[in-house]
């Protein structure tokens, strides 16, 4: 099942906002080892959404592209990741003291948590599209048992009325018989 790897590609998103947020904080804090961090972990968000829309290999996976249902939940990811992508990698590139980055910064500390509910509206649209499904294939598997059950008993009993005629056929042969001689 395939369900099982998106969900949690999906929820890595989720977890990847949060860490985006931590780093940047950090560099805002004075500690520049963490704009490596954001680069790599900007790159990770790109990729990991372009997997899960577009289906591609991922965790040892490889995923089918999102069903257009699952649309609406891309589209508000995609929105707030355009908005805040930008601004993540000006903290990660410019001085913290520069105006841009400062801008770049309150954009991050003040919009990351609608890419976080975003993320998480996506997940819970995957979750639910695999609830729906699982339910769909229990509702089919319940119809075929109780389609098999029902030419199981009409098959005992076309057979049963099948030797129930023949014993009568020979019954009736038999007397027939025995008045003949």
């Amino acid at each position: 099942v395939v369900d099982a790897p998106i969900i949690n590609l999906a929820g890595r998103q989720r977890m990847l906002s949060q860490q985006l947020l931590a780093h940047a904080e950090a560099v805002h804090d004075g500690r520049d080892e963490a704009r490596a961090k954001i680069r790599d972990l900007v790159g990770t968000f790109d990729r990991v959404l372009h997997v899960l829309e577009h289906g591609g290999e991922d965790l040892g996976h490889t995923l089918p592209a999102a069903p257009a249902d699952l649309q609406p939940e891309f589209g508000e990811v995609k929105h707030s990741w355009q908005g805040l992508k930008p601004a993540l990698l000006a903290v990660a590139e410019r001085p913290p003291l520069d105006a841009e980055a400062k801008r770049a910064y309150r954009l991050v500390r003040d919009d990351m948590h609608l890419l976080t509910q975003a993320s998480n509206r996506l997940v819970g649209a995957f979750q639910q599209r695999a609830l729906a499904l699982h339910n769909n294939i229990s509702l089919a598997l319940v119809l075929a048992t109780g389609a098999n059950c029902i030419l199981l008993l009409v098959g005992i009993k076309t057979t049963r009325d099948y030797v129930i005629e023949r014993q009568r056929s020979e019954r009736a042969l038999l007397e027939s018989k025995e008045r003949l001689q």
